[in-house]
């Protein structure tokens, strides 16, 4: 304590400690002089952390009955009065200006100044000419002293950790001299002034009781356990989540601090539910730490203080005869008086809360040995109250099954029965609310399990909406479908906009560059997007969102996922118009995130480095489509539907999922229909892959059109003619006719030699492709000079890791097998196969350059090295479901190999895998030979 002479020597003293101080804030030291002044003040401040100002409300409580008291005999209410609130409203302001959120969970000055306010005494009241006004005095004093220290210590000392340590000591030693004086107030109160004070006041003497009696059983009754009963005995599914939080428990524990844990996640996630078992388990009588183990539903304020004050009764420490007005609040502050001075070590849990300011009068203090848990949608929920968050995500499909096969008592070792419940599980998204609810739905009903699915796509709504009695669910009694629509309707339009967009992409894993990144025009002419220009707007949207749980983020890469349930409401809620709308928003940022193709047509327009661009957005690409035709959307006259459709397509011929990519072409050419161009660029994927499944009529039929297209709507000298000229050479050259084949190419060749002589890669494509034909027809030494043409024109556009590169080195390889030069032959092969293995792993062309690696091998006489890469292929093949005929050729190639080893079981078995193969292909031949298994595929590839 500084030497100052009473109370108004303190005033000076914190005048000079604040000599250098803001102007403005001196003025709003003097001019608040209330508690609701401090209120509004804190409004005031630009970026506030709500934590810091729910603490600095909280501070309210302990401070005001002294600074009533003090001010009352100091005769000058005013002074008195802003030293302190003045002083909270600064001290939130400075660290506002000086701390980061991040920063005040360590060096919250705030905090240090509460600590001290809990230890002011509990019967200081103002009477004239009382003994007791020199220690308030003295303890008012020693708090403006506190105030003005913590305030200079922020002002000094930008960078806090230096000089943390100092400032602890100097508070706890303020805080122990506070302490002191408090204890001597609490004796005078009890020991001299009672007397007198309470002569012949009959009411007052009750009170005085009444309080006395509320002491003996702060510090002498037994406490007593507030859960409710777990009524819904299927529990499934929550063992690694019970285990995460006894293990946080256990080291706040180990550590002697106390332990604040908010759960997280979608409504009817099973939070509550997580909640109770863990309440449960930590019961001291049932093994655990905490006693007593007090629960609230907080999902309102007015049912936070209904629990209160029921808590408060069962601990006996709410007065009797409290007036009904005034129960609430007393229940709230004598709780947290008991909670603060108690020695047991509680938990205290507070369910379903929605909003974190709800709890501003009953947030426990911070004991050692002690917990809060906090369940709520938003996973943000308490800012830096919380120390540890644990999100609920649903069940997997495993535990769904199994929670529904126990609700209905159903054995789950019945497979028809398990496959049932797993495909009910996946289409209400593993929500145990929702799963519970819809297995009491069939409990009730006597719906069969195994026709359920079928029954429950034509009545969702109904059903979701259907009056079934839940344990243990009784605060969803409006069910999940109506939570989540009025939610809905509580937001505000960018907000609205951005759900109904992610409602059109694939649920799981929605990519956060979708909203943030990638070529900002080619989006944000939309006007519905305009939000999206300030990341902040996206953000703000994002986060409402979230605390609404009507999405949750990834914490580490930001990714978003929406329920099905919710996307199913969300879209169900939509006019005609809004759809179709949403749908093209929701296009126009998947075709933003999509690579861009090197070129409209050439094959490996995506380079492998974008691969994992395009798959990332593939599954949203799918969901667009699906969702097209189930709500008959109408495209725009500019919609980029049909390009993204076309890209796509091209990505998954690129990849060698070709019937993937014939299906999502259906979609691309009828919604092409009214761009000709467009459509002859999509009908050309489709030739491609009949190109590569060897059904070359089709493809040939395709490129002809094509080509008389291109004609008359571009030109000659279009880039595309050249392009159909020599893929109809390539469909002649696998139709064997020879001649045909080679007046294409030499077509295609002085095309681009004429109008497109500068685009070398695209040259040495097309010789590459014509030497495969002929090496096939025999024409070797023409090959040789073709073939190395093609590597000099790509050594002059690319690496030698790049594709084109790579591929003529192939066909090089190839060239070098039909001049029986196998060892050179075999180290070109192991050069193609390593840069493919690099750049593209197991992709399409990656499994034939293995096959042909093993192929020399054999011709060489290495069966050992031979049979090794045929295994590889045939594993490297088991990915690629377009690629049997591929895997039966390979298995005959081992069936040979083992019969010139002498292995003929060996032999047998793989000979019969591979007819067997044959013969589901429908191919005419039997396979005794390994031109049976050539015959079908592309001359290219053999």
């Amino acid at each position: 304590m500084e030497n100052n002479t009473g109370l108004f020597g303190t005033f000076d003293y914190y005048q000079k400690k604040l000599a250098q101080f803001d102007p403005d804030d001196l003025s709003a030291i003097q001019n608040v002089v209330t508690v609701q002044q401090l209120a509004d003040s804190l409004d005031t401040i630009p970026l506030l952390p709500a934590t810091v100002k729910q603490l600095a409300v909280k501070l309210q409580n302990h401070l005001d009955p002294i600074v009533s008291a003090v001010s009352q005999f100091s005769g000058n209410d005013k002074a008195v009065q802003g030293h302190i609130w003045g002083s909270i409203y600064t001290l939130a302001k400075v660290s506002s200006e000086v701390l980061s959120l991040a920063d005040l969970s360590h060096y919250d000055v705030l905090q240090l100044l509460y600590n001290c306010a809990v230890e002011l005494p509990r019967h200081l009241n103002y009477q004239p000419d009382s003994k007791l006004n020199k220690l308030g005095e003295e303890i008012y004093s020693t708090l403006v002293v506190l105030c003005a220290k913590l305030v200079m210590f922020l002002r000094d000392n930008q960078h806090v950790v230096k000089h943390w340590s100092a400032l602890l000591k100097d508070v706890e030693q303020t805080k122990q001299g506070i302490k002191s004086l408090s204890k001597k107030v609490d004796e005078a109160w009890h020991n001299v002034a009672l007397p007198g004070l309470l002569e012949g006041k009959d009411k007052q003497i009750k009170d005085l009781i009444s309080q006395m009696t509320l002491e003996r059983r702060r510090t002498s009754g037994a406490p007593v356990d507030c859960i409710p009963p777990i009524l819904n005995q299927f529990f499934e599914g929550r063992t690694s989540d019970l285990s995460d939080l006894h293990k946080h428990l256990g080291r706040c524990g180990s550590d002697k601090v106390f332990a604040s844990i908010a759960l997280s996640g979608f409504p009817g996630a099973g939070k509550t539910q997580l909640a109770l078992h863990l309440a449960e388990s930590c019961l001291r009588k049932n093994g655990g730490g905490f006693s007593p183990v007090l629960w609230i539903c907080a999902a309102g304020p007015d049912k936070i203080e209904q629990d209160v004050c029921h808590i408060a009764s069962q601990l006996g420490i709410l007065p009797e005869g409290t007036s009904p007005a005034e129960r609430g609040l007393r229940a709230k502050q004598e709780l947290m008086a008991w909670l603060t001075e108690t020695d047991h070590a509680w938990m205290i849990i507070f369910d379903n809360l929605n909003k974190f300011s709800d709890l501003k009068d009953c947030w426990p203090p911070a004991r050692p040995n002690c917990a809060v848990v906090i369940s709520s949608r938003d996973h943000s929920i308490g800012g830096t109250s919380v120390s540890h968050r644990h999100r609920v995500n649903p069940l997997n499909v495993h535990q769904t099954a199994g929670l529904i096969l126990s609700i209905l008592s159903e054995n789950p070792d019945n497979h028809v029965l398990l496959e049932a419940a797993k495909k009910i599980g996946e289409e209400l998204g593993g929500l145990p609310l929702a799963v519970t609810q819809i297995a009491s739905y069939i409990l009730d009903t006597g719906v069969g399990l195994t026709n359920f699915l079928r029954f429950y796509r034509a009545r969702w709504k109904r059903i979701h909406q259907s009056d079934v009695h839940i344990p243990d669910y009784e605060d969803y009694k409006d069910t999940l479908t109506n939570i989540w629509s009025l939610q809905l309707q509580d937001i505000d339009l960018n907000t609205k906009i951005l759900e109904e967009i992610v409602a059109f992409l694939q649920p799981d894993k929605i990519p956060v560059k979708f909203f943030t990144g990638g070529d900002e025009s080619s989006a944000l002419d939309r006007p519905q997007l305009v939000f999206l220009q300030d990341n902040f707007e996206f953000l703000e949207a994002k986060k409402s969102l979230e605390r609404g749980a009507l999405l949750q983020s990834d914490r580490g890469t930001g990714d978003i996922q929406i329920h099905r349930l919710i996307q199913l409401i969300v879209l169900d809620s939509m006019e005609k118009d809004e759809l179709d709308a949403r749908f093209e928003d929701a296009v126009t940022l998947v075709k933003r995130a999509f690579p861009r193709l090197t070129s409209a047509t050439i094959p490996n327009a995506y380079k492998s480095e974008n691969w994992h661009l395009a798959q990332e957005c593939l599954a949203h690409v799918w969901t667009l489509e699906e969702l097209y035709h189930r709500f008959n959307i109408s495209l725009e006259s500019m919609s980029c539907f049909p390009m993204l459709l076309s890209d796509t397509s091209w990505y998954l011929y690129e990849t060698g999922q070709f019937e993937r990519a014939k299906d999502l072409l259906k979609t691309a050419e009828a919604v092409c229909e009214g761009n000709r161009r467009l459509g002859a660029s999509t009908r050309s994927i489709r030739a491609l892959i009949y190109h590569h499944q060897n059904l070359q009529r089709e493809a040939k039929t395709i490129w002809e059109e094509n080509l008389a297209l291109r004609l008359e709507l571009d030109g000659p000298e279009n880039f595309l003619v050249g392009q159909n000229l020599c893929n109809l050479g390539a469909a002649y050259g696998e139709l064997g006719d020879m001649e045909r084949c080679r007046d294409f190419f030499e077509r295609g060749q002085a095309h681009r030699e004429k109008y497109h002589p500068d685009d070398l890669s695209d040259l040495a494509l097309h010789d590459v492709n014509f030497t495969s034909y002929l090496i096939h027809n025999g024409d070797l030494e023409e090959a040789e000079v073709t073939i190395q043409r093609a590597l000099t024109r790509y050594r002059r556009c690319e690496t030698t890791e790049g594709f084109g590169h790579n591929q003529a080195l192939f066909f090089l390889a190839k060239l070098r097998t039909a001049q029986r030069r196998y060892q050179e032959a075999y180290v070109l092969h192991t050069q193609v196969l390593t840069v493919r293995r690099k750049i593209m792993r197991n992709h399409y062309y990656t499994c034939v350059s293995f096959y042909h690696t093993a192929d020399v091998a054999d011709l060489d006489k290495d069966h050992d090295t031979a049979v090794a890469l045929l295994e590889l292929s045939l594993k490297a093949f088991e990915s690629i479901p377009e690629a049997r005929n591929y895997v039966a050729r390979s298995f005959f190639r081992l069936s040979c190999i083992y019969t010139s080893l002498g292995r003929n079981d060996d032999a047998r078995i793989n000979r019969e895998r591979a007819q067997g193969i044959l013969s589901d292909l429908g191919a005419q031949k039997i396979g005794t030979c390994i031109e049976h298994y050539e015959e079908t595929m592309p001359i290219r590839f053999r």
